[in-house]
């Protein structure tokens, strides 16, 4: 019954067992639950064994369960009018200080989970049994998802209502792949060895892009559309070039006069740019930083050293598609050698090399890998972004393991989580969700 219907894996609810609690350093009705190495505040009622939900930053809670709960700020919006909480309308899990303590998250006892699911006529219990698993949805019931705004401002302002026409898709299967979410490294760490080869560089805080050039579907003339029906062996593919946001497809249409092109389309801009860079099965990944042509920046307050109206690609992974759908992952090093041939951006690299050797002092037998993150999170967070004119707190960086598929993990600062989070109350847009 625990099911995972959407695609975004940092959104997801998690049942969790309380086995770590600390003092809160500055609130005496206050502790810090541990969850996945993420500080969560809860009250002095939370006790060591307790079966909780555990629900991420800038997700959106499922409003019937939180009036249910009553968790809404708004006593007007709970099952019992006479109590509330913090939640707001859109039941948004926000980035919040209480006593100068950043909360990672939210916890909401199971016990209310389970009562919440028998008023909705939904058969299924959580229980210990059920610890450890990740969830979106129990039944029918989506309990979270991304947070997005709907009444944002985005910075990208072109007009997107098109005629509608029969279009035909170019798109060959298994040759272009739009690039997955990137985890969370405090809930992944477990994954991360002292065995492995990785590379540590900062996340730029733009816009994903995927630019390449690959199989697709060539245009056939009438001639060559009755041969192929007869029998006849026709050539119907060839190496094209494709291009995406972090979810869209740009031009994935064989006629060019319907092409999906906005005013302010920076990956059009940005593949124009570098179309010539890709040779036939490669696929950039990356990101798009600076300003848009409009003057605007693409990400609010992360010029990234760029001039006004100027906008700069960081590529951070390379892959090559066979004919037949092989993907092969390209290596740091070869990024590198890739990046240096065609003049093309990386993001800063920090490190590359086995992990242990990146701090030699930690004990490998001793907590090793909560040692890790304590120090990736001292040494690479909580800064201002150090590329920026502007001053703005930096993202974080992503940590990429090394081997046949890609395997990367971010760590944001929580100064960045905060940022972001009074940028989505302001109702300035992320270019993200609507590219």
């Amino acid at each position: 019954m625990l099911n995972c219907k959407l695609q975004d894996t940092n959104y997801r609810a998690k049942v969790v067992k309380i086995d770590r609690l600390e003092p809160h350093p500055g609130a005496d009705r206050l502790a810090i639950a541990i969850v996945d190495y993420q500080r969560i505040i809860v009250g002095l009622d939370t006790k060591i064994g307790d079966l909780y939900v555990y629900f991420p930053l800038e997700s959106a809670l499922n409003l019937d369960f939180l009036s249910f709960s009553n968790s809404f700020s708004s006593s007007e919006m709970n099952k019992d009018n006479t109590k509330k909480s913090f939640f707001g309308k859109q039941g948004r899990c926000k980035a919040t200080r209480l006593r100068g303590e950043l909360s990672e998250g939210y916890l909401h006892p199971i016990k209310s989970v389970n009562d919440f699911l028998k008023e909705s006529k939904i058969k299924f219990e959580l229980s210990e049994e059920s610890v450890g698993q990740e969830f979106d949805s129990i039944g029918d019931i989506v309990f979270c998802k991304k947070y997005v705004n709907k009444n944002i401002n985005t910075p990208s302002s072109g007009n997107k209502k098109q005629k509608k026409a029969k279009r035909s898709s170019k798109l060959i299967e298994d040759q272009f792949r739009l690039h997955f979410d990137t985890a969370q490294i405090k809930k992944n760490i477990h994954k991360v060895n002292p065995e492995d080869t990785i590379s540590v560089s900062y996340k730029i805080h733009g816009t994903s892009a995927v630019f390449a050039k690959v199989l697709c579907k060539k245009p056939l003339k009438l001639h060559e559309k009755i041969l192929k029906k007869i029998g006849v062996n026709i050539v119907d593919s060839h190496y094209d070039y494709l291009y995406s946001s972090r979810k869209v497809v740009k031009n994935i249409f064989e006629d060019k006069a319907h092409q999906h092109f906005y005013n302010l389309d920076i990956w059009g801009l940005a593949f124009e740019e570098i179309k010539d860079k890709l040779k036939d099965g490669i696929s950039l990944y990356c990101e798009i930083a600076g300003f848009l042509p409009n003057g605007k920046t693409i990400q609010k307050g992360f010029d990234y050293g760029f001039p006004e109206n100027k906008h700069g690609v960081f590529v951070y992974r390379i892959t090559y598609t066979t004919s037949s759908g092989q993907v092969f992952e390209f290596s740091t090093p070869q990024i590198q050698r890739y990046c240096e041939r065609y003049e093309l951006n990386m993001p800063p690299l920090f490190y590359y090399g086995k992990t242990k050797d990146m701090y030699p002092e930690l004990d490998i037998s001793n907590h090793w890998q909560e040692n890790f993150l304590n120090n990736l999170i001292r040494d690479y967070t909580e800064k201002d972004c150090f590329m920026c004119v502007q001053k703005s707190p930096e993202e974080g960086i992503v940590v990429v393991k090394e081997g046949e598929v890609w395997d990367g993990y971010k760590l944001k600062s929580n100064r960045f989580y905060e940022y972001e989070s009074v940028q989505l109350d302001s109702g300035e847009g992320n270019i993200e969700d609507e590219g």
